[in-house]
């Protein structure tokens, strides 16, 4: 689970920002389509995203090799490593509507080297998918998206495939406070998995913000300067991978979790670039290997460990 998986991989991931419009009438270009703007909840000002439609997004991260904590693995370590890269176009259907397709690659490679389980070490996956959101509706931001990650060992889509899913909705509650309700669903390779959105952001001041959105978003902000803040976050993480058919266990299942908490920097000069860099503390993990059945042939948790990494985000 890399929630949101159209956002910045926070948890994925998260969701992108609210996009914002300057007050300039909307039925001309850049904007497409009849105005809709909402009556009881204006729209920030604030720059265009459609002015700057192309992204790029880079996502990394790294966790120490975390001692494993069952008996008869003990004397093991367990590594793992992430890096993805993402192109999205975003597209305008209307002033307050918008469709983004986006393409992907991720690379994951695992450091477990004594295991009985499994020889394979990198895994790479293709990503395709296109989420949209609309402001239309008062005091209301949705977003609806479908992803489809392809591992490149094998072009089997039922079997080396597997699907994502999102409906994230904020709703602006109070002046300060917006209530998040949602879904995210995966399905694929020999699993599914649904968790709920809930939670709140709350805007305390203008350098506090907070954030308590179940599982996707949990963290606090202050606010140094316009172009500079820091955080207080925790991160959760969901790998399921299938292994190869060389694997002493072949085409078997392999399933990495964890939640950490880390200290975040994020410097954002401009609409046009922003970095994210964090380094934090895993709190609970553990690896699963699965037959190619989904029977279960080893759970063990892991000892904590430290992670860092980098969010990455290039518009034009």
């Amino acid at each position: 689970m890399t929630l949101p998986l159209f956002g910045d991989g926070q948890g994925g991931v998260p969701l992108p920002p609210l996009p914002v419009y300057q007050k300039v009438p909307c039925c001309i270009p850049p904007y497409m389509g009849r105005c809709c703007e909402p009556k009881r909840c204006p729209i920030p000002e604030g720059p265009n995203p459609f002015l700057h439609p192309w992204n790029l997004r880079g996502i990394f991260l790294h966790t120490g090799r975390a001692r494993i904590a069952d008996e008869h693995l003990k004397n093991e370590r367990f590594g793992f490593q992430q890096a993805e890269v993402r192109l999205g176009y975003l597209a305008p259907t209307g002033c307050l509507t918008g469709l983004a397709p986006t393409i992907g690659f991720r690379e994951t490679d695992i450091d477990w080297k004594k295991n009985p389980y499994m020889h394979s070490r990198h895994f790479q996956e293709l990503y395709l998918g296109a989420y949209a959101f609309t402001r239309c509706i008062d005091c209301w931001y949705w977003q609806v998206g479908l992803g489809w990650w392809q591992q490149l060992y094998r072009l089997q889509l039922g079997h080396y495939g597997m699907m994502e899913g999102l409906l994230w909705g904020r709703y602006q509650w109070w002046r300060n406070v917006g209530v998040h309700v949602g879904t995210y669903v995966e399905a694929g390779r020999r699993q599914g998995f649904v968790r709920p959105i809930i939670g709140i952001d709350w805007k305390i001041n203008d350098r506090w913000h907070a954030y308590a959105v179940y599982p996707v978003d949990t963290k606090i902000v202050y606010q140094v300067n316009p172009a500079f803040c820091l955080a207080l976050a925790g991160r959760p993480n969901r790998t399921r991978l299938r292994l190869e058919d060389t694997d002493p266990d072949p085409e078997g299942l392999l399933e990495y979790r964890m939640w950490g908490v880390e200290g975040r920097a994020t410097y954002q000069p401009s609409v046009l670039f922003k970095i994210d860099t964090f380094v934090g503390s895993t709190i609970w993990s553990f690896i699963k290997v699965n037959n190619r059945w989904n029977k279960r042939i080893v759970y063990t948790n892991l000892k904590d460990t430290w992670y860092a990494g980098a969010h990455i985000y290039l518009s034009y």
